[in-house]
C-alpha cells in the first residue's frame, strides 16, 4: 500500500472517531448514527469498492455503538458504501449535486430499514410519533452534513490521489 492511501485511511479513521465524539453530544438534534452515515456515503464516492467496504463497517460499527444497535448499521452503511463506491466507479459523474442525491437515496433506505424492522416489525408503540422525533431530523441531519463530508473527503483524495476521480467538481 502507497504512502498516500494509507494517509488517507487514518484520516478516514481519524473522521470517523471524530464524528462518533460529535455524534455522542447531546448538542445536536439527532444521535442514530447521522454523522456516521454521511461521512461514510461520501467516502465510497471517492475510493474502490473493498475500501469503501471496510470504511463503511468501521463507519457503521461505531454508529452501532452511539445508538446501542447489534450490527445493523455495520451491515447496511458496509453494503450502501460498496454499492455508491460501484456506482462512482465509472458510472456517474462526481459532483455535489449527484453525491447528494445518490447519498441521500442510500440513508433513507438505510433509516427506512431501521424504522421497518425495529420500529414497525418489533411492535414499538406508536412508531408515527417515533418517525416523526427521531427519523425525520435524523435524515434531515444527515442531508445537511452529506455535502460538507462530499467537500472534506473529496479535497483530501483530490489532494492525496495522482489521479482524478469523475470530472465533476475534484
Amino acid at each position: 500500500m502507497d504512502r498516500r492511501k494509507t494517509i488517507r485511511l487514518v484520516f478516514y479513521a481519524a473522521e470517523a472517531c471524530c464524528c462518533y465524539l460529535l455524534q455522542t453530544l447531546p448538542l445536536l438534534p439527532f444521535e442514530r448514527g447521522g454523522l456516521l452515515t454521511a461521512a461514510a456515503l461520501t467516502v465510497g464516492v471517492f475510493e474502490n469498492e473493498r475500501t469503501a467496504v471496510l470504511t463503511g463497517a468501521l463507519f457503521g460499527a461505531l454508529a452501532d455503538c452511539a445508538c446501542g444497535c447489534t450490527g445493523f448499521f455495520g451491515i447496511a452503511i458496509s453494503a450502501a458504501c460498496f454499492i455508491v463506491s460501484y456506482l462512482y466507479r465509472d458510472r456517474i459523474r462526481t459532483s455535489v449535486i449527484t453525491v447528494f442525491a445518490v447519498a441521500g437515496t442510500a440513508a433513507v433506505i438505510i433509516y427506512a430499514a431501521h424504522y421497518m424492522i425495529f420500529r414497525i416489525i418489533a411492535g414499538f408503540p406508536e412508531p408515527e410519533v417515533c418517525l416523526e422525533r427521531e427519523y425525520l431530523p435524523l435524515l434531515g441531519g444527515t442531508a445537511v452534513f452529506i455535502p460538507v463530508f462530499f467537500l472534506l473527503n473529496g479535497g483530501l483524495h483530490h489532494r492525496l490521489s495522482g489521479k482524478n476521480k469523475g470530472a465533476g467538481s475534484f
